[in-house]
């Protein structure tokens, strides 16, 4: 079962809190190793994941708690 929509709700507002700041945007898009020079990312970064991502993912229901967003 997803997360309520009171809870969906405030953890959007997380998200937007977070984006609203200058520094999130290194982390408001997934992260491109060619294009941000950062070849071996995806051997490093098992498990990328960026702001964006976690907006869609909690308006497509994909967290089914609060520990998974």
């Amino acid at each position: 079962m997803p997360l309520s929509l009171r809870r969906k709700q405030q953890c959007i507002e997380i998200v937007h809190k977070l984006l609203s700041k200058k520094i999130s945007s290194l982390f408001a898009h997934p992260v491109d190793p060619i294009l941000d020079g950062c070849p071996d990312y995806t051997k490093i970064i098992k498990q990328p994941m960026d702001l964006g991502t976690v907006e869609r993912n909690l308006r497509n229901d994909s967290y089914q708690n609060f520990s998974a967003f």
